[in-house]
């Protein structure tokens, strides 16, 4: 999942740093070329390893489980890519109407935008007669009722709410895992979030807010300084982790009322084994487990201890690694290319420059020293190819300089 997530965002920005000034399609298209084909090849072997545990995967669950993801869990990582590809180093009115439409996107997403957009692309689909009666048995105990009920097409098994619009969503994995008397206990964790405070409502809404400052990213940058973006940074991880410990209390809160409305004893605990065994999700993690704690704890809470002891976490140093290793190879590949490039360009003339200045191997200074190695050898033609590819790199693309001419 990590690297389903990041090494896209990871490749786009590395692209994006090493494009140069005579590539066609700009920064901006690099970037988001290398984000799509980071992540189709990051989702191939996702789609590989999960068919190995699931061999009744489909190729088209898995996508629509993707496309899901995206669109109501993921959105904001979209959003903070796009709005950096396309803001300017500065406050230009370019910037400006970048980020009042990523804040227009922002608003919309968070208030359940997405779900006419996922029902039109076949992802939703109505709750079924079954499913809408244990919903309304549950929602008479606990006292709340959601707007609406959603069945989405995933073979990840989950169940959660949008808290502004208050509607329920149900995968169809979930529910193929789940008895009726488990799907009504987790139904009871699901409506219990919404009987939060208003209070509550608006720090949750507040945290997918925070994504929206990193945003201005580059124009701060621009403006203010690097450091700006250290400190936006900083500010985030803070704001997060302050906000986080109210979203973990509530994930107890809803736990207790779910144990609270299970029936039988042991149905809540006994549907999130079976969902955690889905999802192919260890009983204890690292850390603090996240926003909804770990597997064996939140049984234990529920009255339910595993019959096993207390696992150790993973290993933090298989799982970094699995993580950090493909990282590190491709920023070792991108600097032998760019090593490459440059001594191409020094020995090749100008397809050899053109290439260089194109993929981002070399800048204007590189460009006057070998101008001016040329101009000593005599080699006055080559020398003027050097010169004018390194006027043209550093006024850069969108200027008015004319990119340099063949001989």
């Amino acid at each position: 999942m990590l690297l389903t997530l990041f090494l896209p965002a990871f490749a786009a920005r590395v692209a994006w740093m090493y494009a140069g000034q005579l590539l066609p399609i700009g920064p901006v298209g690099l970037g988001l070329s290398a984000f799509f084909s980071a992540g189709l090849g990051a989702g191939l072997v996702r789609y590989r390893v999960e068919k190995r545990v699931h061999p009744r995967l489909t190729p088209r669950r898995f996508v629509s489980g993707a496309f899901v993801r995206w669109l109501f869990f993921l959105w904001p990582l979209v959003l903070l890519l796009v709005a950096n590809a396309s803001t300017d180093n500065t406050f230009t009115p370019r910037s400006v109407i970048v980020l009042v439409l990523v804040g227009g996107l922002f608003a919309g997403f968070t208030a359940g935008a997405t779900i006419p957009l996922a029902d039109w692309l076949g992802l939703l689909r109505p709750a079924d007669a079954a499913l809408t009666a244990i919903v309304e048995r549950v929602a008479t105990q606990v006292g709340h009722r959601p707007k609406s009920v959603w069945v989405a097409e995933s073979a990840m098994a989950n169940a959660w709410v949008l808290f502004v619009g208050r509607e329920l969503f149900w995968t169809s994995r979930a529910l193929e895992v789940l008895d009726e008397d488990e799907i009504a206990a987790v139904t009871a964790h699901e409506l219990g979030h919404l009987t939060e405070s208003k209070a509550v409502t608006r720090t949750r809404i507040l945290r997918l807010a925070l994504v929206f400052p990193p945003c201005a990213a580059r124009p701060l940058a621009g403006e203010l300084g690097p450091w700006t973006v250290a400190l936006l940074i900083v500010g985030f991880l803070i704001m997060d982790r302050m906000v986080g410990r109210i979203a973990r209390r509530m994930e107890s809160r809803a736990d207790e009322l779910a144990h609270t409305h299970e029936g039988d004893s042991g149905t809540y605990a006994r549907a999130l084994a079976k969902i955690y065994e889905a999802n192919m999700v260890p009983p204890v993690l690292r850390g603090k487990g996240g926003v909804h704690g770990h597997l064996y704890d939140r049984m234990t809470a529920a009255g339910a201890t595993p019959p096993y002891p207390r696992p150790k976490p993973p290993s933090r140093l298989r799982s970094s690694g699995a993580s950090v290793v493909p990282l590190i190879l491709g920023v070792i590949t991108l600097l032998l290319m760019r090593v490459f490039f440059v001594a191409y360009g020094a020995v090749s003339g100008e397809q050899g420059v053109q290439l260089a200045a194109t993929v981002g191997g070399v800048d204007d200074q590189m460009l006057e020293t070998l101008g001016e190695e040329a101009d000593e050898r005599g080699a006055d033609s080559e020398a003027q190819i050097f010169f004018d590819a390194a006027d043209y790199v550093e006024l850069g693309s969108g200027a008015s300089a004319q990119p340099p001419a063949s001989e």
